[in-house]
């Protein structure tokens, strides 16, 4: 992994905030009973704060966003009990080989943004502790609080920040959660700084046809059981499998948790119309890695 040191202070989240639907820049602005808000200059619109985390998701969301946004809002809430049932199912942040690959492959430097970051409280496990880098997190699930970086609530498809603030991205396991994540990358593009390193872990196997959502379902749920029966037993896994089984799978999602999952020609094709290139890719069993460059 490539680590450079930021050799000034570092840069404080609020003062890097957008407002995600005009661009503008936001300040703060003082709330009854001691709280605080971000709003656009003209005071016409304004974000929470939330148990201590300002909420930079619109509300409404903005077309064409908005035809999926209840879609959407059921894919977050089942997400969220899954972590909150099975946090140890997240090969990523509970550390183990996957988040050693991933570790080992990403290029990472200066100030970094994970999109899609979960909702647990420590750094995950694939950012390197001896902090070489400065690393913040956005996620549309508040999950635990406080966190140990500095985090916000937000979409993938509408970050509110400034162009050319991150030397570096991560993308890990995220992508199939969203509603367009071809709109995603683009607004990467745009917050990545020129020669900055997008990193993601993708799902998939496919090169250039998506996987049938019945194979999906059959082989995600093969793995989670067996992995749950290794850690928890055969009993605590069968309740585990019957709840998530009882889960709403909203009309055209792929699965109770999942839009759909993008093929790796779609997500390179996507970064390339972006400005990305440079590519680089690792396949670790049914994950494949991918770093690209901006021009």
């Amino acid at each position: 992994m490539n680590l450079i040191k930021l050799k000034k202070k570092p840069p404080k989240l609020e003062e890097n905030l957008v407002c995600p639907l005009s661009g503008l820049p936001l300040g703060l602005r003082p709330e009854s009973g001691g709280g605080a808000a971000l709003v656009t200059p003209d005071r016409r619109i304004f974000y929470p704060r939330e148990s201590g985390v300002f909420n930079l998701i619109p509300d409404p969301l903005p077309s064409p966003l908005a035809d999926k946004a209840a879609l959407w809002r059921q894919l977050q809430e089942n997400a969220m009990l899954g972590y909150e049932m099975a946090p140890f199912l997240n090969l990523f942040a509970t550390g183990g080989p996957v988040a050693r690959y991933l570790a080992a492959f990403m290029d990472l430097r200066g100030l970094v943004l994970e999109v899609g970051c979960g909702p647990q409280r420590g750094v995950p496990a694939y950012i390197p502790s001896e902090n070489p880098v400065v690393y913040w997190g956005l996620d549309p699930l508040l999950g635990e609080q406080p966190r140990d970086f500095p985090f916000l609530l937000g979409m993938a498809e509408l970050l509110p920040f400034g162009s050319a603030v991150f030397d570096s991205l991560v993308y890990c396991s995220c992508l199939d959660h969203m509603i367009d994540y071809a709109q995603a990358l683009r607004q990467a593009a745009r917050v990545l700084k020129p020669g900055g390193c997008i990193n993601l872990a993708l799902d998939l196997i496919e090169k250039s046809e998506p996987r049938p959502a019945w194979l999906d379902k059959i082989r995600r749920g093969a793995s989670q059981t067996l992995r749950a029966t290794l850690r928890k037993g055969p009993l605590w896994a069968l309740n585990y499998a019957l709840a998530m089984a009882r889960l709403n799978t909203p009309h055209g999602a792929a699965d109770p948790f999942h839009w759909r999952f993008p093929t790796l020609s779609g997500v390179k094709n996507t970064l390339q119309e972006a400005g990305f290139k440079g590519f680089v890719e690792q396949q670790r069993g049914g994950l494949i890695f991918l770093r690209a460059y901006k021009d």
